[in-house]
């Protein structure tokens, strides 16, 4: 669960960094705005979707760097270092685009874990584990996610740490 909430945080202060970076104005929003509407027509994206408060930003940054601190701490407890931990963020989100995990899995994958714990502590039922699964690009719908997916993914993250600690 630590690795999948730092990870949340990682990504969420990257990209907030990168936010802060860019200088939109209205034309740009604009411009902005034309390209997706073309690219997502239903979407119907207006010039202020583009526009952001640098504070408001700042403040969120900040609030997730905290966060992200708290699982690396979390982290060191269970036997995790700060070297490891972040390299293996910095490896999902630069080098291994293949990962499920990537793709927004590790919003759920920490609610998945807990599932998993209160099961194994008896205090989840196993249709209530089952229902704690669901498929995250069907939200809708909610269609079971694979557990075999999720276990495998799972075995690719504990791969991967394991080759950060021994390189």
């Amino acid at each position: 669960m630590a690795v999948a909430k730092t990870y949340y945080h990682y990504r969420t202060v990257y990209f907030n960094t990168q936010i802060l970076k860019l200088d939109i104005n209205w034309d740009r929003a604009e411009k902005m705005r034309d390209m997706w509407n073309v690219i997502k027509p239903q979407s119907n994206f207006s010039p202020a979707d583009f526009i952001y408060d640098k504070e408001e930003i700042t403040n969120e940054l900040i609030e997730h760097y905290k966060e992200s601190k708290y699982w690396i701490d979390f982290a060191l407890q269970v036997g995790l270092d700060v070297k490891t931990l972040t390299a293996f963020c910095g490896n999902i989100h630069d080098l291994q685009p293949t990962y499920k995990f990537k793709d927004s899995g590790y919003v759920f994958y920490s609610k998945f874990f807990m599932a998993i714990y209160l099961y194994l502590n008896e205090r989840l039922s196993k249709k209530e584990l089952m229902d704690a699964y669901f498929d995250k690009e069907y939200p809708k719908e909610q269609k079971p996610a694979s557990l075999a997916e999720f276990r495998k993914t799972f075995l690719d993250i504990e791969k991967e740490i394991e080759e950060i600690e021994n390189s």
